[in-house]
């Protein structure tokens, strides 16, 4: 059984875990899945798998996920973006303050690190969240024809999505996808995927 074959029960079971190295292993050994035909301790996450309108076992609407390699494009696609909208935002953001309290631009201290941090906050979460909120895609998504949905194919919610968009803030997680699967820290902590349409 080759390892895409075996993780069609992993990512559906209840022992799963992830891994940064390894990607999705097994909560009981710490290892990938070893199994050849059956796997002795699979126990299916009904949370997953019900009302799924695209599981991954409905061979009429098998999803399928985006490869490392569109993963690492979005990114970068995504990332110019997300610098052109910051700089953009940052004038706007500006220009209002300006007009509406003049003095306030004076005590900002521009160049202060949680300051820089939390502006980058902000923007990513306009830019990615709006974007995958509304269509499920960002700017990236749409050139390389992916989407973001649950784990089970369904639209993520507001809150879900906004949990992705500040995922993203945590230190070296643009790398994570390129460890085990092609999947990042933000997907497993928001419970989504990103997948081929």
């Amino acid at each position: 059984m080759t390892r895409e074959e075996q993780l069609k029960f992993c990512k559906i079971c209840t022992k799963q875990k992830f891994d940064l190295q390894q990607g999705i292993i097994c909560s009981l050994t710490n290892k990938k899945a070893e199994f050849e035909d059956t796997c002795d301790t699979f126990e299916e996450d009904t949370s997953i798998t019900e009302n799924s309108y695209l599981s991954e076992f409905d061979s009429s609407k098998r999803m399928f996920d985006a490869s490392r390699g569109k993963r690492f494009i979005n990114y970068v696609i995504d990332f110019i973006g997300y610098i052109i909208f910051s700089a953009i935002f940052g004038v706007v953001l500006g220009i209002v303050i300006g007009l509406i309290y003049p003095e306030a631009l004076d005590s900002i201290d521009f160049e202060n690190t949680i300051v820089e941090y939390l502006f980058g906050a902000l923007t990513g979460i306009f830019y990615y969240g709006l974007q995958e909120h509304y269509t499920g895609r960002t700017i990236g998504k749409y050139i390389t024809k992916t989407k973001v949905v649950m784990r089970d194919g369904s639209k993520p919610s507001f809150k879900t999505i906004l949990l992705r968009s500040l995922c993203r803030f945590i230190p070296f997680e643009a790398v994570t996808f390129l460890f085990g699967e092609s999947t990042g820290l933000h997907d497993t902590i928001s419970k989504t995927r990103v997948i081929e349409i």
